[in-house]
């Protein structure tokens, strides 16, 4: 992740970033085995032309600008069992160097208002529509498919917002601002190797929250007994396995040598 200042443009530095995240891959793994799920602050030419240049597959949220939406509402839909309708579009954006793949996948519009006001995509009479970008080969509805698993990652973010919290930035001074911004990331990256270092698998996907209230945040009690100190943990305690596995795991663990 990186801070941004505010009023820096959506897809500005983009291309630098995926350079970034892509000199954390293991070079051993072929190009065209990665793929990018991207959201609309991603989609500008730069970042398609890179992509493209590199060999590495896409698919990117387009911006709802006139032309795209037009052509969408427009396009060949195929109907699909679950009352979706898929199609797809050729078209070159201005500026753009060559024509590029364009998915549609569009949705009856729910029939509880509150679902329907929560929807972000634009929308016509009876539609919801999604519009990506995509160079992959595949079917319009699997290009979607892969795209959607994207929202997991909402998840995360939701999390370093509330629980760390991310929301709270302390100063009105970038570089302190940064410095807390890292130190929160630092601090989800172990938690995240603790959940799968020393916790059972089930707390794979558990959040900070729940880690909080089932495992540090309890009413233990430290005693003295023949001059040693114990931890004495709540009579009935429900994840007294959970603790006991981590504080075994945690003595196991080395630290890497110093070079």
């Amino acid at each position: 992740m990186s801070l941004r200042p505010g009023d820096a443009g959506a897809s500005t530095g983009a291309v630098p970033f995926l350079k970034v995240c892509l000199a954390k891959v293991p070079p051993h793994l072929p190009r065209s085995r990665l793929r990018f799920r991207l959201d609309a602050g991603f989609y500008s030419r730069r970042t398609v032309e890179f992509l493209d240049g590199e060999r590495y597959g896409y698919v990117i949220v387009a911006k709802g600008y006139k032309p795209i939406k037009v052509r969408a509402q427009a396009c060949q839909f195929t109907r699909l069992r679950n009352g979706w309708e898929v199609g797809e579009f050729q078209f070159q954006p201005p500026k753009w160097t060559q024509p590029r793949r364009f998915v549609v996948v569009r949705r009856p519009i729910p029939t509880d208002p509150v679902e329907a006001k929560q929807l972000t995509l634009f929308k016509d009479k009876k539609y919801v529509y999604h519009v990506l970008v995509t160079n992959l080969r595949t079917s319009a509805w699997r290009v979607y498919r892969f795209y959607a698993l994207r929202a997991r990652i909402e998840k995360h973010i939701r999390e370093l917002v509330y629980d760390y919290p991310l929301a709270k930035i302390p100063t009105q001074d970038w570089l302190p601002n940064v410095a807390f911004f890292q130190l929160l990331l630092f601090a989800s990256d172990l938690v995240h190797y603790f959940k799968r270092l020393c916790l059972p698998r089930r707390y794979r996907y558990k959040t900070l929250k729940t880690i909080r209230m089932e495992l540090l945040v309890l009413p233990g009690q430290l005693v003295r007994s023949k001059k040693q100190y114990r931890l004495k943990l709540p009579a009935y305690y429900h994840f007294e396995d959970a603790f006991l596995k981590a504080m075994a795991e945690i003595q196991k663990l080395k630290l890497p040598a110093r070079a």
